[in-house]
């Protein structure tokens, strides 16, 4: 064991949590981390650190001001040029001592187009996955010049992308389909907008050319003033000590630009705070909100209101390489159990054990990965199917065994609609959570997927399928990051069918969104802003869409539909 005095991170961690050790600031340093040299050199009064934890838009205001007192110009003006960029791609609320794991994957896509757009190179091809995932309308505008920018220097640019406002300024368009995994990989279509909107077989199409409309509701719920959740003296990150009342029994939308203070608001003050108020009654799957301690200084009011919570992100749904949906939805179990008792598993004495690739049923050559990695020299290795098993990943006694003509393996290679019509007489509640899994969308993804292949949209809803599945429990409150990640035009109505149905249940949904369809079917919207980071931070605008399209202090309400 390592010395208590030199602990490592994982065992500073769980001295912290048990209270056996204390962090206190350096006095030295003043917990900048710089040596004496360091702290006394400085930029117009600001030491390295200082400029650090600038935002950088802040930043580039400081150093713009200063650039005729500063001597080498040079220098200066590429940092200007490197900040400007940032800018301009909805950077600015960031901090250039932001660690990269903490960023998002749109934030990740932004800052390599940065980097391109900084080096001013030409016959480039780029190819860009959903560069909009947490944008506001307002900042794609801005996108998508920089990438029209990048186009005009004689570049390619390839966007796989859901967003109208991107599909609609691309000069070709490519069309995959009919539907997903194994219902789609067809072209349907490829050529220019216009040809586009004739195009019949396409499930995009129409919602662009206007034959289809976005599903808005008509009527919203009643807000109930006397049943809030009151959150007073919000000050984490750029929070502006808020006080507001989030309303109970409603789906309620929380809008704002990038950086504008949503996850400071929810991520790390409502659920961490809720977190331990609620104690056994918070849901999650692993400890990832230990990291947002609890703020001593928050008030939060009106708890005794809610009998649950259970918080719907985006976070990975399993870390093992042998995890998969069917295991996270709770049904392999049951699956492994049906094979255990036909009769001739039975016969044999075979246990549930043996139709598991981690206990006694996985092949002892692979581990139950199918494959084998071979050493090639240099760090390099390759992948080989397994000899043993045939790349099943089972022992040959699990594969014999089979109900209704299928083994194990063939159930796992299984896509969740293809198992509703499998396990239709012969499992009632298996069949009934993989029809909760087709109603999310999620119908062409394999019961034995591996989770290190499922996109942080796919976890999010397989986690809001386990969810409905389950006996629902009245005065719930389900909180959800950007749901709409991935999703199509269709996929997003039925995703918000459902959540619609869990209000209907007595529960209340928080949703952190930019999609202009889902909140428009919020009943009540919180608008953070004006800005993102320093620029933010404040409740701009509050009330239903109608009143928030009307409201001129709102920067989304110009998006809303009717």
């Amino acid at each position: 064991m390592k010395s208590i005095n030199n602990p490592s991170s994982r065992l500073r961690k769980l001295l912290i949590q048990n209270k056996c050790l204390n962090i206190v600031t350096c006095n030295k340093c003043n917990g900048t981390g710089l040596s004496q040299q360091a702290i006394h050199t400085t930029v117009e009064g600001k030491t390295i650190t200082d400029l650090e934890n600038m935002s950088i838009r802040e930043l580039h205001e400081f150093l713009n001001r200063y650039k005729d007192k500063l001597y080498d110009i040079s220098l200066l003006s590429e940092i200007l040029v490197k900040l400007k960029c940032m800018i301009d791609v909805g950077l600015y609320h960031l901090t250039l001592c932001r660690p990269i794991p903490s960023l998002s994957g749109g934030e990740i896509q932004r800052l390599f187009l940065a980097t391109f757009v900084i080096a001013d190179m030409d016959s480039i091809i780029f190819v860009f996955d959903e560069p909009t995932i947490g944008l506001h309308e307002i900042e794609k505008i801005n996108l998508i010049r920089i990438i029209k920018n990048l186009v005009n220097k004689g570049n390619t640019v390839v966007v796989v992308e859901h967003d109208k406002s991107f599909i609609e300024t691309a000069d070709y368009i490519i069309d995959l389909g009919p539907g997903a995994g194994v219902m789609g990989g067809e072209r349907i279509f490829q050529g220019n907008y216009n040809e586009f909107m004739s195009c019949n077989h396409s499930q995009t199409a129409p919602f662009l050319s206007g034959v289809k409309e976005v599903a808005v509701k008509k009527n919203h719920r009643t807000i109930d003033r006397g049943k809030v959740l009151t959150i007073k003296n919000a000050n984490k990150n750029n929070l502006q000590n808020l006080s507001l009342d989030i309303p109970l029994g409603v789906i309620v939308g929380v809008a704002g630009v990038s950086g504008s203070g949503k996850s400071s608001l929810i991520t790390q003050t409502l659920v961490p705070n809720l977190k331990e108020i609620l104690k056994r009654k918070f849901v999650k799957d692993v400890n990832e909100y230990d990291n947002y301690k609890k703020c001593n200084d928050i008030v939060i009011t009106g708890f005794e209101n809610i009998k649950k919570c259970i918080v719907v992100d985006q976070r990975p749904i399993g870390r093992s390489k042998t995890s998969c949906p069917a295991t996270y939805v709770g049904i392999l179990d049951r699956i492994r159990n049906l094979f255990a008792n036909t009769p001739q598993a039975m016969s044999n004495e075979y246990t549930a054990g043996l139709f598991s690739i981690n206990s006694h049923g996985g092949c002892g050559v692979c581990n139950g990965d199918g494959v084998v990695q071979y050493n090639i020299g240099y760090g390099n290795f390759i992948e080989l199917e397994c000899k043993s098993c045939g790349g099943t990943g089972f022992v040959e006694e699990a594969m014999e065994i089979k109900i209704c003509g299928k083994n194990i393996r063939e159930v796992l290679e299984m896509t969740v609609l293809e198992g509703v019509d499998f396990f239709h007489n012969i499992d009632e509640v298996t069949c009934n959570m993989l029809k909760t899994l087709n109603r999310v969308g999620l119908g062409y993804i394999k019961l034995g997927q591996k989770t290190t292949t499922i996109s942080g949209g796919e976890a999010q809803r397989i986690k809001l399928a386990k969810e409905l599945a389950k006996n629902q429990v009245k005065n719930s409150l389900y909180i959800m990051d950007e749901p709409t990640t991935g999703l199509s035009f269709t996929d997003r109505e039925d995703l918000m069918t459902l959540v619609q149905e869990l209000c209907d249940a007595g529960n209340t949904i928080i949703i952190t969104e930019h999609d202009p369809v889902v909140l428009s079917n919020c009943d009540y919207i919180i608008e953070l802003g004006p800005g993102g980071g320093n620029d933010g931070g404040y409740v701009i605008a509050t009330g239903t869409p109608k009143e928030i399209k009307t409201n001129d202090k709102s920067i989304i309400g110009r998006w809303l539909y009717e």
